[in-house]
This record gives structure tokens, C-alpha cells and sequence, in this order.
């Protein structure tokens, strides 16, 4: 029997793990474009928007930073088993770092993830990952593909 042609990336929400919640309160607006320096080394760089007037949440795009090799890594697995679906999920936390992710993929470095592949995001009560123009960067080019379910 063959297996789903999809996979979900769930990204999981907030714990009781104080720095879990450092993520959440590190809540200072970077621009979507940049460079992060994560402690082992790696240099990350994010183009998450191109409005030059696009910010984000500093904590969630970090956390998103120290997810992403993993993610890639994963996806890329995946892509040489044939599939190239992916559905983006998550809540609260998860869910806006699940936004940033999905922002991060469809716009990494050339050769970073296969161009076949294509992404839908589902999140469940999500807070604010970045500010209005980023917002609606995000939603002009995801707005068939992306569902933000708040209750």
C-alpha cells in the first residue's frame, strides 16, 4: 500500500519551560530580512518578507532559526521518497512560529529546498508574529494556501 504524498510539519506551542516562555516575552520587532547568529555558530540568514517596512516577532524568529536545519533536513528526506506536500501547523506559539516557518521556506536560498515543493498553513489561535506590514505581505501571497483559525 503507498503511503500519503503529504506530510504535516506541526510546530508545537508553548511549555511550563521558563525559556520557552523567554520566547514568548523576547517580544521586540526585528526586520523580516536579517541574519541571526545562533549560539553554536551558525549563521542564519531569513528574508521573511519583502516589504522593507516588515517586522517581526524577535523571540518566534529565533526559535524559528534554531527549527529550520532540522526542517530542511527533514523535507529534504521526504522529497527524495517522492513528496513534496507539506501542510505547516501549529498553535499559540506554534502557530506563529508556523507563519514565520512557512515565510522562511517559500522564500530560502536558492537550492536550500526543492522548488517542487509546496506548502498550505493551517494555524490554530494564533497571536501576532509580526506587525501589519508584514501581515499583509503574508497575506497577498499566501492568501489561497494560508487559514488562521481563532475561536
Amino acid at each position: 500500500m503507498e503511503g500519503p504524498n503529504y506530510a504535516v510539519i506541526n510546530i508545537r506551542g508553548s511549555t511550563t519551560d521558563p525559556l520557552n516562555w523567554m520566547t514568548n516575552l523576547y517580544s521586540a520587532m526585528i526586520p523580516a530580512n536579517g541574519s541571526i547568529t545562533l549560539p553554536d555558530g551558525l549563521l542564519v540568514d531569513y528574508y521573511l518578507s519583502d516589504n522593507p517596512l516588515a517586522n517581526v516577532h524577535a523571540g518566534w524568529t529565533l526559535a524559528m532559526a534554531f527549527l529550520f536545519q532540522d526542517i530542511v533536513n527533514k523535507i529534504k528526506s521526504l522529497n527524495k521518497r517522492g513528496i513534496y506536500f507539506f501542510i505547516i501547523t501549529g498553535h499559540s506559539q506554534g502557530a506563529a512560529i508556523a507563519q514565520l516557518l512557512r515565510s522562511y521556506l517559500e522564500n530560502a536560498p536558492s537550492g536550500l529546498v526543492n522548488k517542487k515543493n509546496e506548502f498550505k498553513t493551517y494555524v490554530f489561535a494564533s497571536p501576532k508574529p509580526a506587525n501589519t506590514y508584514f501581515a499583509r505581505n503574508y497575506t497577498n501571497y499566501y492568501k489561497n494556501s494560508s487559514f488562521i483559525i481563532n475561536n
